[in-house]
């Protein structure tokens, strides 16, 4: 006798759990993506040290107004300037700029505090920061730790709206820092360098961003943030690469930032368009 094989019987799920199934699945592969996007870009405490390294000079008038943690009441406003303080943390923290660094430990307390991931940013923790203002290499690992907790509880309990605002305002305030000090000259060739090569850490965050562009406030940052691309497209690569080395781990980033060849044009050009923005979402309430 012969077994004929039967196709296996179809199952009739309903539209809304298909459409549920679907979704969650997208979660999923965008939880992933993202995660594997962090990975490879640096850390604020990471490009603070890149700037400092390539002869930035600290002064806090270029760094945001850390009494201003009380003026932001909406979520989106919260999140670009938590990433935003974050960045300014980093930028002082590097330079051991003691008392910078408590202004503004308080301010990303009060923030994460309103978006509930107060874990990351705890009063434990900003006593160990203040215990440790003067060992500048406990201080870098303490912040970039609490960086990665903030991260990872965000992306685990996928929040990636939320994640995706924080990593853009701490990217447009490392940007401006740069941008600043550079103050529409060429000759400033080493903190230029590293200017330009956040076209490659630009495009990785406009992927988070377009992740998470369903959420209308995500999509009006991903358009500020495309504008910011359409500047550097015009930047073509010089085809050097430089590895990145975590200032606290010491792992290797192998090859992941390149050079630029960027005009005055191309200068001015982005450095109006990146204060712009800034501006923009330090003025959200």
């Amino acid at each position: 006798m012969l077994f004929k094989l039967r196709k296996p019987p179809v199952i009739d799920v309903p539209s809304t759990e298909k459409e549920a199934m679907k979704q969650t699945l997208d979660d999923k592969d965008r939880l992933d993506k993202t995660k594997q996007i962090y990975a490879v870009l640096p850390t604020p405490i990471e490009t603070s040290i890149m700037l400092r390294d390539a002869g930035a000079v600290y002064k806090s008038t270029i760094l945001s107004e850390p009494n201003l943690a009380f003026d932001f009441q909406t979520s989106m406003a919260q999140a670009l300037n938590l990433g935003i303080y974050g960045t300014d943390l980093s930028f002082a923290a590097a330079y051991g700029q003691e008392s910078d660094v408590v202004s503004y430990f308080g301010s990303i307390k009060v923030l994460s505090d309103n978006l509930n991931i107060s874990n990351a940013f705890s009063q434990e923790l900003m006593s160990n920061v203040e215990e440790n203002l003067e060992n500048q290499t406990e201080l870098l690992r303490l912040i970039s730790e609490a960086y990665w907790s903030a991260n990872n509880e965000l992306t685990e309990s996928e929040r990636g709206t939320t994640s995706a605002l924080v990593l853009a305002g701490g990217w447009i305030e490392a940007i401006t820092i740069g941008l600043k000090i550079v103050d529409n000259n060429l000759e400033q060739k080493d903190i230029l360098d590293k200017v330009g090569q956040q076209r490659y850490t630009l495009e990785l965050i406009l992927d988070v961003l377009k992740n998470a562009a369903d959420d209308e406030g995500v999509a009006q940052v991903y358009q500020d943030f495309q504008s910011l691309n359409t500047i550097y497209i015009n930047m073509p690569y010089t085809g050097e690469e430089f590895d990145v080395e975590d200032p606290v781990t010491g792992d290797i980033k192998k090859g992941i930032l390149k050079n630029v060849k960027i005009s005055p044009e191309n200068l001015k050009e982005l450095t109006d368009r990146a204060f712009e923005i800034r501006e923009k979402y330090l003025a959200l309430k």
